[in-house]
């Protein structure tokens, strides 16, 4: 399985060549801009083709902010082709598909306009559609989502959303290391010993029986990126799946964001967090000394968390539209409060 979804991660001549957005019918683009805006999103109401669109009209929010462009190294044309080849490693699964994927980057997208990082999407309507003069972000208190999130960040955030899953087979982690360990012959009849070897067997051993399907989404998502256009931001971390920490570039914590949405971590996860806003964590205790490590964990952090809320998104977006923005406040207030420990001065 492993094999088939790499090869689907090679440029390929039937990808649709299609450059722009602007192809989209005006009416068709402005449903589908005002639908991305709203809370209620609702993916299911969309054809794959409208899905698309959606995608790349949320990721043109990333490039009408002024220096995003210069900041990414691409323009937001030259983004399709990995956008399209994104589309095709998902399967087609009764939840892990396409649609849950735009519909995380779809709340990831909500999240960052209410922080203050991004654009609302309503600025690519009508005329606005080039966005000229780019958006600029208004000046952010320290410590706050909008100031600890570059446009790069920013960007990796809306990738690591709609490449979470990707070639996801529909079978959890529990199943993969199950499988792996059963003796089927004894166990089940050769049809379905079949049918569960070819579902993932491998692929557990593969990753050491620890966040398979995590890090093959990782392992995918970077492959496509090193395919697609986007090798020069991940170039010079050597390290897939160590501590990212100290990388100098996106790929570290675009893995560390991706893994974060194993729930077999999630309670370790949760103590990490709460370190994070106690004063006798952890943080507050060792990282006097290493401010730029400290600074980056608190970001690593704050981008899991922004992860984790988006995945799991769904069951409340049809709450009120004011539910949103509590998650978001209660993310930003508690990297702010860490901040501040780390001291005006880091």
């Amino acid at each position: 399985m492993l094999s088939r979804l790499y090869m689907q991660t090679m440029p390929s001549s039937c990808l649709r060549t299609d450059t722009s957005t602007q192809h989209i019918a005006p009416a068709t683009r402005l449903r589908l801009i005002r639908s991305a805006g709203s809370w209620a999103f609702d993916p299911l109401s969309l054809s794959e083709g409208d899905l698309f669109d959606t995608t790349c009209l949320i990721f043109d929010v990333v490039f009408a902010i002024e220096g995003a462009s210069e900041d990414i190294g691409i323009q937001a044309h030259q983004l399709r082709p990995f956008l399209q080849a994104m589309r095709s490693v998902y399967q087609h699964n009764t939840y892990h598909n396409y649609q849950h994927a735009v519909d995380v980057l779809q709340a990831m997208s909500v999240f960052l306009v209410d922080a203050g990082c991004v654009p609302p999407i309503s600025i690519l309507e009508g005329s606005r559609a080039l966005v000229s003069p780019k958006w600029k972000r208004a000046s952010a208190p320290v410590g706050t989502l909008k100031d600890i999130l570059s446009n790069v960040d920013v960007f990796m955030l809306f990738v690591a959303a709609l490449g979470h899953d990707a070639g996801h087979p529909g079978l959890n982690n529990g199943f993969m290391v199950c499988v792996f360990s059963l003796h089927l012959a004894t166990a089940f009849n050769d049809a379905l010993e079949t049918l569960q070897k070819s579902a993932g067997t491998c692929l557990s051993a593969i990753f050491d029986h620890t966040s398979t399907l995590e890090r093959m989404h990782c392992t995918l998502l970077l492959q496509l990126m090193r395919n697609f256009g986007l090798g020069h931001l991940i170039r010079s971390d050597n390290i897939i799946f160590g501590d990212s920490i100290t990388s100098t570039n996106i790929r570290g914590a675009l893995v560390d964001t991706v893994l974060a949405t194993d729930m077999s971590v999630h309670f370790k996860w949760i103590k990490d967090f709460n370190d994070l806003i106690d004063e006798r964590g952890p943080l507050d205790t060792t990282f006097d000394t290493k401010c730029e490590k400290a600074k980056r964990r608190v970001k690593i952090l704050a981008c899991q968390a922004l992860m984790k809320c988006a995945d799991i998104s769904n069951p409340v977006s049809s709450c009120s539209a004011t539910f949103h923005s509590s998650i978001l406040s209660a993310v930003d207030r508690s990297v702010h409060t860490q901040s501040r420990r780390l001291g005006p001065e880091h």
